[in-house]
């Protein structure tokens, strides 16, 4: 059964599948009021439905999702997208759609949600990678979205001290629709960890008390060997 406690705000990116789907469902479990942006519809909570692609679609829909002068205890950037593919072999258009989705799409989110989240003192929350400080051949448009992921976080936790505690969460691969449809060449060989473990690491970021912040947190598969 759901847990019956205070209602607490949660927008997130990306929850209409995989982790942030799995987000959404433990959220949901605990008595968050939760909206997704996504560009499909959630099953399980209200969607405002964006191409994060366009920066200006995204901040309008986070503002959109966030409402007239409300106040969101959490937002949580978790939309990610990967087109797989060499350099060399890949046009530009193509070669950048992860970075304006990963990065410029979840910032325009970020920059509606902040006036918002300073009402509540509530957290931002991002999705970051294991890709972040390593990348492999056919994901540099993704490494380079999510080293620049990181960076921006970086540089909020700075900004926002002490108004707005930020977290970062570094996955792995998860076992998830991410990789399909996806040539052999371009899909790791290694096991893939269940989304909701990771989820789980999340919501420990969402619900710590109020003079505690987790600032980054690295999430693998117990077999994966090296270190970030």
């Amino acid at each position: 059964m759901p847990i019956d406690t205070p209602s607490r705000r949660l927008v997130i990116t990306g929850g209409s599948s995989g982790l942030g789907a799995e987000v959404v469902t433990r959220a949901l479990f605990k008595g968050w009021e939760v909206t997704v942006i996504d560009r499909n519809p959630s099953e399980k909570a209200p969607t405002v439905l964006a191409d994060l692609s366009d920066t200006a679609a995204a901040f309008a829909a986070g503002e959109e999702a966030i409402g007239d002068g409300r106040a969101i205890d959490a937002l949580v950037l978790c939309a990610g997208i990967n087109i797989p593919g060499m350099f060399e072999e890949q046009d530009i258009e193509t070669w950048s759609k992860p970075i304006a989705v990963n990065l410029l799409g979840n910032a325009a989110v970020a920059r509606a949600g902040i006036s918002a989240l300073k009402a509540a003192k509530g957290r931002l929350v991002g999705i970051g990678s294991t890709a972040g400080r390593r990348i492999t051949p056919g994901m540099s448009a993704y490494g380079v979205s999510k080293h620049a992921f990181r960076a921006m976080f970086h540089a909020l936790s700075l900004e926002l001290n002490g108004v707005i505690p930020i977290s970062l969460v570094n996955p792995g691969t998860m076992d998830t629709n991410f990789f399909d449809g996806r040539p052999e060449r371009f899909t790791p060989s290694m096991d893939r960890m269940a989304p909701g473990n990771v989820a789980d690491t999340v919501m420990f970021c969402l619900e710590q008390p109020s003079s505690v912040v987790i600032r980054e947190l690295y999430v693998t598969d117990v077999t994966v060997h090296d270190w970030p």
